[in-house]
């Protein structure tokens, strides 16, 4: 069961949800078998079914149900200030912040906090990521110098305790990144880090890997932002063909990366490339994610915004 829990785990990573779900449905029935429902390795399983219909299938009732059972099996077997409970406290504030209630994210990834600093002491990566979703929380509800404070935290003490280049340092870069550009419109500041985690990931993972791809489009954005359209471009060209290369082409970080091709010709003036672009994103996201999911359902409203301005062209 603990093997296809961590398989799972790959498939999540690799955003293969079907995939993932069918491991951790797996797993959970061996568990549940050999172990009984009240078991921690059964909450495990739980909170993975959980990240797989959050995450993969924006079913958030759903993966709220999970995590709270996950959270609920944890809390009888467990101390009240074993890190295993923290964990879950976390996975179950990214599903309500996904959800869009950033207030009771707040309170979770606290308690998170809490267990981590008490168990953990105030250097751990654990406590690193915690910090890290509580401050995403924070920029939901526009706090950004608090969210600062928290993300610089967060990038400090993966600083000190993993290994150069890591790239949980470098998606730390970015999320700084992006408070500075979103809370503080201060470009030169994120286009800084956003080219130190690029490096970062190029360095770790090599060429072409999927965090490459993710930090070539979050430098582009900046780059749009700044006005730099030639060098925005060639960097989403790059993160499709490297996520074409290692998905396939009809995977849903494929559509996302499309997506965003599509609004950067889109903010150009490029109507008719953005609407082929847009229309090729649309027709994977319903092949693969359903004509019900929210991502689908977003790239129509994309796709119909492109296909009204160039109707009022025409006239």
């Amino acid at each position: 069961a603990g093997a296809l829990d961590a398989l799972g785990v790959v498939f999540q990573r690799l955003g293969m949800w079907d995939e993932a779900r069918e491991q951790h449905t797996r797993a959970l029935l061996i568990n549940q078998r050999a172990l009984g429902e009240g078991h921690v390795d059964v909450a495990r399983s739980m909170s993975h079914l959980g990240t797989c219909a959050s995450e993969g299938d924006a079913d958030f009732a759903r993966g709220r149900e999970w995590q709270e059972k996950a959270l609920d099996v944890l809390k009888k077997e467990l101390p009240p200030l074993h890190p295993a409970i923290g964990s879950l406290l976390v996975n179950l504030g990214e599903c309500e912040r996904a959800a869009g209630d950033a207030v009771v994210a707040q309170e979770l990834n606290e308690q998170a906090c809490h267990i981590f600093r008490t168990s953990l002491g105030g250097g751990h990566p654990l406590l690193a990521g915690a910090l890290n979703n509580l401050a995403q929380t924070h920029i939901a509800q526009g706090r950004y110098d608090e969210a600062l404070l928290l993300m610089q935290q967060s990038v400090g003490i993966k600083e000190e305790t993993l290994p150069p280049n890591h790239p949980s340092i470098a998606t730390g870069l970015s999320n700084l990144a992006a408070i500075w550009e979103q809370g503080y419109k201060d470009l030169d500041r994120s286009l800084d880090l956003r080219k130190r985690a690029l490096a970062m990931v190029r360095a770790s993972l090599g060429a072409e890997h999927p965090q490459v791809a993710t930090q070539l489009n979050n430098l582009a954005v900046t780059y749009t932002k700044t006005g730099a359209y030639e060098e925005a471009i060639e960097l989403y060209n790059e993160a499709l063909s490297i996520d074409e290369k290692v998905f396939g082409d009809q995977h849903p970080q494929v559509a996302t990366d499309l997506n965003n091709l599509a609004t950067f010709r889109f903010h150009v003036g490029q109507w008719q490339l953005s609407r082929q672009l847009y229309q090729r994103a649309l027709d994977i996201r319903r092949k693969v994610l359903g004509a019900d999911h929210v991502k689908t359902k977003a790239t129509e409203r994309n796709l119909a915004l492109v296909i009204q301005s160039l109707e009022v062209e025409e006239e």
